[in-house]
């Protein structure tokens, strides 16, 4: 088996869980390698909601730009 090489500062691993936990506004990321995952990354609230946004076709075109 062939393993991708990972970009610079990013775990190996071709699959990704998050984890949210009730009660709690902190969500983790695992990223995946086979039967392992990384030691999990916090989550910022920002990149939940541009996932929120995505997920549910919501499109903002009001930002500041590049």
């Amino acid at each position: 088996m062939r393993r991708a090489l990972a970009l610079a500062g990013l775990p190996y691993g071709d699959k990704a869980a998050l984890a949210k936990l009730d009660g709690n506004s902190r969500s983790l990321i695992f990223f995946i390698d086979g039967d392992k995952a990384c030691t999990p990354m916090p989550v910022p609230d920002t990149l939940l909601s541009m996932m929120d946004d995505v997920a549910t076709a919501r499109i903002n075109r009001e930002g500041s730009g590049l």
